[in-house]
């Protein structure tokens, strides 16, 4: 799956479950609007962010409080190694 896709289907996910009802069409608007964050106030339920969970690993994760995300291990000889 494209990174560009990972994506929007996160954004998908959060639309539908987000706070167990999903999100209304005011709600949806809303997080697309102002990229600056005044008025009217942006929500962050379909911010992406990214991180590096663990060494070999790629977390691109979906809102504030980290709604849905997924994981891509991006370095095999990085991933889950025993340490001696």
């Amino acid at each position: 799956m494209s990174a560009e896709s990972k994506i929007s289907l996160l954004r998908a996910l959060v639309i539908r479950f987000y706070g167990f009802n999903g999100m209304g069409a005011e709600q949806i608007v809303r997080a697309h609007l102002n990229t600056k964050g005044k008025v009217p106030s942006k929500k962050v339920a379909l911010q992406i962010h990214t991180s590096y969970p663990e060494p070999g690993v790629l977390r691109h994760y979906c809102g504030g409080d980290t709604a849905a995300w997924a994981d891509e291990i991006i370095a095999p000889a990085s991933f889950r190694q025993e340490k001696s």
